[in-house]
């Protein structure tokens, strides 16, 4: 399938209209056909779509043209109204797009909520203090060995000397079963087990196998 380029803009992810026009392969040529959907349809400016006049990137003069960038809902609406395979099959894409996006947005928080209640735990059972204040850093990097990207991680580190998040590198499926491994950890945590013990009742359930 074509990929399309998304723009973020005014808290919206936005569509180029040129792109979708091209892609749907309407046969008038852009600037009609987006300025007659938009008549005769009643799409609103700043709320289904956004617009601007575009300057020449080598910076000389000239003509100057309009700039569409489309809500995903007017794009969705948009191949509707082609009434073709081509408009269905786009509609369909946009649709499939913002169901993964909710997924992984969804699996984003619940990684989060689930590594800050983590590190509560590790302070709650004093292990961070046992571990003389390496316990958040030991049960992460069990973690990642658990799963096969401890060296992954530890490249990330020595590559970037540990600024940024490394988690945003990671796939979605992969921060999901991150989130799940901390969440067994977690629990067994607030059933007052230490690290060995832990260790020895988890590690099992993994596949240790390093990812390249």
């Amino acid at each position: 399938m074509f990929e399309l380029i998304v723009i973020k803009s005014k808290g919206h992810k936005l569509v180029d209209s040129k792109i979708l026009h091209k892609e749907l392969e309407v046969a008038s040529n852009h600037a009609d056909w987006i300025r007659r959907r938009i008549e005769n349809y009643g799409f609103l400016l700043n709320e289904d779509y956004y617009s601007n006049m575009s300057v020449r990137s080598d910076g000389k003069a000239g003509k100057k043209r309009k700039e569409y960038y489309l809500t995903f809902d007017m794009v969705k609406e948009l191949c509707m109204l082609e009434n073709n395979d081509k408009g269905k099959a786009t509609r369909k894409y946009f649709i499939n797009y913002e169901k993964n996006n909710r997924n992984k947005e969804v699996i984003e928080l619940a990684s989060k909520e689930v590594r800050k209640s983590l590190t509560d735990a590790v302070e709650e059972s004093g292990e961070q203090e046992r571990m003389h204040n390496y316990g958040f850093s030991t049960y992460t990097l069990m973690v990642y060995k658990w799963l096969g990207i401890k060296k992954d991680y530890q490249q990330w580190k020595k590559s970037t000397g540990g600024k940024g998040e490394y988690r945003k590198t990671l796939s979605t499926e992969m921060r999901e079963k991150v989130a799940n491994a901390e969440g067994l950890v977690k629990g067994m945590l607030n059933l007052q087990k230490q690290h060995a013990e832990i260790k020895a009742t988890l590690e099992p359930l993994f596949t240790i196998k390093e990812i390249k």
